[in-house]
């Protein structure tokens, strides 16, 4: 598409170029501060690309690239413009890396492994191999690249000579503001050339197409030249510029300094319409459109990486999430069997307090029970030494079954300990006798034998003729059961004590088990960062489609001020 500058006039443009050139240049800025951390996720180069967008943005550095098919006469052209040897010229192989030519106060050349003094060193670098040389910039003082701010004239290598230089080529085409289409006589006329340009005059703010006059075309006169270009031209359905150059004859004719041979070789008026472009306000707004292109393939570039590796990202930490999940759960689970453990040994110290305790009921009552038969019948005897006799039997009876009991209830604490996997730290209970001191005075004995009425009052005062046995049967006995209680209350409590100090051991060792375990998942999976990068993702990746719909919209703005 041709700019229409008689349609675009110069204050307008320029109010026109700078509001999207600073839309697009804020856009840029946001996109390149949203891609900043995803560095190493992005395709090659990404953010340098966009980085050189910005700055050719403020310094309007225009890039334009001659294109073509192998031996076309590219170099030949470039070298014609600039008035000096550049760019490598018709050796084997041919330019099989981009040719960047810029503005410099001197002629030199530079590439990735240094810099060159001369195109004879340069042409013998490319024949010993192009591997890690991305382009190759030769600077020199052109008039033509100080025009319109900064210009760069690219030699492309050939289209068609191998399929990595056409890759090459693509990718110096993705960087362009205006393409220089080279073709040879009679490749003018071919299917090719057609498909070429039009792709070309379709893609490209601006289109020029130089007809190389090389030996081929020597015979053809000036009026068959532009016969054939208006043909060419009327065969387009979008019509370039076409300008007959004789780039070999401009070349000798600088050479020899003949003014005269140099504009009959059709190189001064291609000059001109380079320079008309450059200067244009109107190509202001190209640059800036061209700029929004190349920006809007980086950006989709990069939001198809980051959307890849956003999911790559939710996969990877919904699966780690998912180890973790399960770590708990079983840490759960073992937590809770471990107290379902002490559940158990409370249950079984529980049943074994219990039965001691109705044991103890059962034995006082019987030692009760006893002392009141043996009782009766001192009533009825008198007999003293009888009473004794049985009072004796009971209560050694009684401790005998009681140290027993103590004994028994001991060992289950410590069999329920033992299942639990704990121990009872407790002394078992002495064997105690339980005593309510004399069973009767001597004077109480006597009187309980004379005078009147002896049985009925041993009856009635039965209590006070025996108060050692009354003791013994009201008060030793409970005393000796609250005894008894008070051990199984200190065994239980050491027993308990030991097993929840045992139970937090477990839960302790299962906590670091578990913390261990998670550790090592989190360490895996790189969960920390990846969790971090997530959520950077999440916030950069919606301020990317924003900026890229910004981006698109000012390249849409753009191409309707071009016309």
């Amino acid at each position: 598409m041709l700019v229409n500058e008689q349609s675009v006039t110069a204050a307008p443009a320029a109010r026109a170029a700078a509001a999207l050139r600073t839309r697009l240049d804020d856009a840029l800025r946001q996109t390149i501060a949203a891609l900043a951390g995803h560095t190493a996720h992005l395709p090659e180069g990404t953010l340098h690309h966009l980085d050189q967008l910005l700055a050719q943005l403020a310094a309007q550095r225009v890039q334009i690239a001659i294109y073509g098919e192998v031996k076309a006469g590219k170099s030949t052209l470039l070298n014609a413009l600039a008035g000096a040897a550049l760019s490598p010229v018709a050796f084997d192989p041919l330019t099989s890396v981009p040719v960047r030519v810029t503005y410099g106060n001197i002629t030199r050349w530079h590439t990735g492994r240094g810099p060159l003094s001369s195109l004879a060193e340069l042409e013998e670098l490319l024949r010993t191999g192009t591997e890690g040389i991305r382009e190759v910039v030769a600077e020199t003082p052109m008039d033509l690249l100080e025009l319109g701010g900064q210009v760069d004239l690219i030699d492309t290598p050939g289209v068609g000579s191998e399929t990595r230089f056409d890759n090459i080529t693509a990718q110096a085409l993705r960087s362009l503001d205006a393409v220089v289409v080279v073709v040879r006589y009679p490749a003018l006329f071919t299917q090719v050339t057609r498909q070429l340009v039009e792709q070309l005059a379709t893609d490209m703010a601006k289109l020029f197409v130089v007809w190389n006059l090389d030996g081929a075309c020597a015979d053809l006169t000036p009026s068959e030249r532009s016969q054939h270009a208006e043909a060419l031209c009327s065969k387009l359905d979008a019509a370039p510029e076409i300008f007959p150059v004789d780039a070999r004859a401009a070349t000798r004719a600088q050479q020899a300094d003949d003014i005269v041979a140099l504009r009959a070789t059709g190189l001064p008026e291609f000059a001109v319409a380079l320079t008309r472009f450059l200067t244009s306000r109107a190509r202001e707004i190209t640059v800036v459109r061209e700029a929004a292109k190349r920006a809007a393939h980086h950006l989709d570039a990069a939001q198809d990486t980051l959307r890849q590796r956003h999911a790559a990202l939710t996969s990877v930490i919904a699966a780690a999430q998912r180890r973790l999940d399960a770590i708990d759960s079983t840490a759960a689970a073992a937590a809770e069997a471990a107290r379902a453990r002490l559940n158990d040994f409370d249950t079984a110290t529980a049943h074994a307090v219990q039965q001691h305790k109705a044991a103890a009921a059962t034995r006082a009552a019987d030692l009760r029970k006893q002392l009141r038969a043996a009782r009766r019948r001192w009533v009825k005897t008198t007999d003293l030494a009888g009473l004794e006799a049985a009072v004796t039997s009971a209560t050694d009876a009684y401790a005998d079954g009681v140290a027993n009991a103590c004994s028994t209830t001991l060992e289950a604490l410590r069999t329920a300990a033992v299942e639990f996997g704990s121990a009872v730290d407790a002394k078992p209970r002495p064997r105690q006798v339980p005593s309510g001191g004399a069973l009767s005075s001597e004077d109480r004995q006597q009187r309980a034998v004379t005078g009147h009425l002896q049985r009925l009052r041993r009856a009635l005062w039965a209590s006070w003729y025996l108060p050692g046995v009354t003791t013994l049967e009201r008060t030793a006995t409970d005393e000796d059961v609250a005894s008894q209680a008070t051990w199984l209350s200190e065994c239980v409590t050491t027993a308990a004590s030991a097993a929840r100090a045992l139970l937090q051991t477990r839960l302790d060792g299962i906590a670091r088990h578990t913390d261990s375990e998670k550790e090592t998942v989190i360490a895996e999976t790189n969960l920390v960062a990846n969790e971090t990068e997530l959520k950077q993702l999440r916030e950069h990746l919606p301020i990317l489609a924003t900026q890229r719909a910004a981006v698109v919209e000012a390249a849409k703005a753009a191409r309707e001020l071009i016309g």
